[in-house]
């Protein structure tokens, strides 16, 4: 069975799971473990207790939101632009697609970056790996 995310910053929309609704993206992020970039990408989420097909698209809110984390400048804000708009059917995986992620906190949902030991660092190389590829 597969589900369908319409958009991820909409706030009321419905998600048929079985015979439940969930009718926001922060009741979604909730239940699975991890919600990341990579999930959009592979179409494939761990929700109650197993991999599960999902359809997510990106809204122009989510887009803006996680441009707004990468940051950069000039070309950096451009090649992400163009990241943003062919994703997720562009094919790609990176091991920086794991660290985007949707959270929620205090019933407001976010796009943020969980940086290993060097955030700066990691930052630039993923926008470095993002100007290269688009």
């Amino acid at each position: 069975m597969g589900y369908f995310l319409p958009a991820l910053s909409n706030p009321t929309f419905d998600l048929s799971i079985t015979t439940k609704k969930l009718k926001t993206m922060q009741q979604l992020a909730v239940r699975p473990d991890n919600f990341t970039l990579q999930n959009v990408a592979s179409q494939r989420m761990y929700i109650d207790g197993q991999h599960q097909n999902v359809t997510i698209e990106l809204t122009d809110q989510d887009k803006k939101d996680i441009a707004g984390v990468l940051g950069g400048r000039g070309y950096s804000k451009t090649a992400i632009n163009r990241f943003l708009n062919s994703f997720p059917n562009i094919g790609l995986s990176a091991w920086w697609l794991e660290r985007i992620m949707y959270n929620t906190y205090q019933g407001k949902g976010r796009w943020s970056y969980c940086a290993g030991q060097d955030y700066p660092h990691e930052l630039n190389l993923i926008r470095k790996d993002i100007r290269n590829k688009f």
